[in-house]
């Protein structure tokens, strides 16, 4: 074997590498560098009457270290106002597109932000405005393999009305982008839409879809370079103003990959029960369970189904002033999934839906469960803080949740003493018990990595004081990992 042929072979060693050497040829990286999603949550909307400043959402599991995380907001504008997004690790958010560029007052304005590299744990995340407003929503999302430096290839916002809604064309200069599009309806400054559904084109992987006021996100990966038009259609019953923005990040080889047991989408909405549409919740994992703090007296939960068709468990205590859950194991996940909830309405008007969807749990999960616990403190008590709420006892590592119906909300932090503990209710400054976003209820969740027993801590800062007699219910229910939590 002469010298050129060796040199030949040890060229093709080195390409087909999958890790590559530092001097293997530059295509070996791109092949691993695909932006792929870790984890996205949406919030609903404060309505008019409860403005608020700032604006505080937890992700559903604490972000890996080098990731990149996406948040497309919106609000009511205010002459005057600005914003700034910050988190509880210091990472440097940036502003990449808004529309309209010159918003009137009383009007919906829309953003995209990215923080890039992020530090590992990165998991509260604040939104400072100059004034309390309202209509304020936001979805956020994590990938990793996003560049670091310099992500940005380009960006658009557009405004548009139903039935085609989009930001327009836009143009990459970089294979391999990442597409992320965001879209607000402007209706949701303050009543209900007349939305039925989004209908998601082409290559486009829905991230979340609120029809019930009207808020999407979606993404794709663009294997080429090029231009592209994003249109979504709306279909409603008259025709609806929409903001939408859509940013393309450049790919790299950066950041983590997730493992073990997390919350992949984490939905928050307000259901209208004379609502017949069905809620459309994007899904990929294999347990997704729906909360509502309500409880049977108020809007008892009779049947549930979805598409594709899944077997729903429900679950409450033999009292019916307690939260309701109902859940699907082993899930038939699909991103055009719908779900809707048949409801005894001894009430009018809306109930609270945060609905999860988990990937890393056994094809059985359930382990335990814990039976309601109250807490009641004088109605003179502001803030107030409830321990043992509640307490539960998992066999093995898994994923804990709850959900504690307040008398008088807002829940406004937790701890535990053991594994990660997440507050999933969206809070903000001003915050009332009349909050339309999540009642102003507790929802959390707990990476519990072992048999300890859990007491969990809830902070309250009822609004108003003395409304009504400060009594707590919560409930928990602990899913089995299949192997040991990522987080």
């Amino acid at each position: 074997m002469n010298y050129l042929t060796l040199f030949l072979l040890f060229c093709a060693i080195c390409a087909k590498s999958d890790d590559g050497f530092w001097w293997s040829l530059p295509s070996s990286s791109v092949v691993n560098s695909t932006p792929t999603l870790v984890q996205h949550v949406s919030t609903f909307v404060n309505i008019g009457g409860d403005n608020g400043n700032p604006y505080w959402v937890n992700l559903p599991n604490p972000a890996l270290a080098g990731n990149t995380l996406i948040m497309g907001m919106s609000y009511v504008f205010t002459a005057g106002e600005t914003n700034g997004v910050s988190d509880d690790k210091g990472n440097n958010w940036t502003q990449i597109t808004t529309i309209p560029v010159s918003p009137s007052a009383g009007k919906g304005v829309s953003f995209i932000w990215i923080a890039t590299n992020v530090i590992a744990g990165t998991d509260k995340i604040r939104v400072g405005l100059k004034s309390a407003t309202y209509g304020w929503n936001a979805n956020i999302s994590e990938f990793y393999n996003i560049a670091a430096v310099n992500p940005i290839d380009t960006s658009a916002s557009a405004a548009s009305n139903t039935p085609s809604i989009g930001p327009g064309i836009i143009t990459t200069a970089t294979a391999g982008d990442l597409l992320w599009d965001y879209a607000y309806d402007n209706n949701s400054t303050g009543t209900q839409g007349t939305l039925t559904n989004f209908v998601f084109n082409n290559a486009w992987i829905p991230l979340s879809a609120d029809n019930q006021f009207g808020m999407m996100a979606e993404y794709q990966v663009k294997s080429s370079a090029g231009a592209i038009t994003s249109t979504n259609i709306v279909n409603s019953g008259s025709t609806e103003g929409f903001n939408s923005l859509i940013v393309a990040l450049k790919p790299a080889h950066q950041g983590t990959a997730p493992t073990g047991v997390r919350i992949v989408h984490c939905y928050h909405t307000l259901f209208g029960l004379s609502n017949t549409n069905t809620i459309q919740f994007p899904t990929s994992g294999n347990l997704l369970l729906v909360e509502t703090s309500f409880p049977q007296y108020q809007n008892q939960i009779t049947s549930f189904s979805s598409s594709p068709a899944n077997t729903w468990t429900y679950s409450d205590w033999p009292a019916n002033g307690q939260p309701q859950i109902e859940f699907a194991t082993n899930a038939n996940s699909s991103t055009a999934m719908t779900i809707l909830p048949n409801v005894n309405k001894a009430s009018n008007g809306e109930m609270t839906l945060v609905c999860y969807d988990v990937t890393g749990v056994l094809a059985n999960p359930l382990d335990t469960t814990c039976g309601y616990k109250t807490n009641t403190f004088p109605t003179t008590t502001q803030l107030a803080v409830e321990t043992n709420m509640p307490t539960i006892t998992p066999t093995t590592n898994g994923i804990i949740f709850a959900v504690s119906a307040n008398g008088t909300g807002p829940t406004t932090n937790m701890f535990n003493t053991f594994g990660t503990a997440i507050l999933d209710t969206v809070t903000y400054g001003g915050q009332s018990d009349s909050d339309s976003m999540d009642n102003a209820d507790a929802y959390f969740h707990i990476f519990n990595t072992n048999a300890y027993t859990n007491n969990p801590t809830l902070y309250m800062n009822s609004n108003p004081v003395g409304d009504l007699p400060q009594s707590s219910f919560v409930m928990a229910w602990e899913f089995t990992a299949a192997v040991s939590p990522g987080n």
